[in-house]
């Protein structure tokens, strides 16, 4: 994963323009990244889809993080399904 790219992404989507809570972002990045790949979704580095999944569900944790039984977006979920389901059509996993 290009993580910078992540970052940048992050940032544009939560309208935050300071880097004061870049390592904050990060965490949430990675933590994004090995709840996916638990889901069973093995993420390709350098792959445009496969940041821009990262980069949702991180926004989603961040948005999320005072109320921590908010639903995941229907956007996420249908991309975190179509990314399973066009692995599993192409027998990657």
């Amino acid at each position: 994963m290009d993580y910078e790219v992540i970052l940048e992404l992050l940032k544009i989507d939560l309208q935050i323009n300071v880097s004061k809570i870049d390592a904050l972002l990060m965490t949430y990045i990675e933590s994004a990244e090995t709840e996916i790949t638990a889901r069973g979704i093995n993420l390709v580095f350098g792959d445009t889809s496969d940041q821009l999944l990262v980069e949702e569900y991180a926004a989603w944790k961040y948005r999320t993080r005072a109320e921590k039984d908010a639903p995941m977006p229907l956007m996420v979920k249908a991309h975190l399904n179509n990314r399973l389901l066009s692995e599993k059509a192409r027998g990657d996993s």
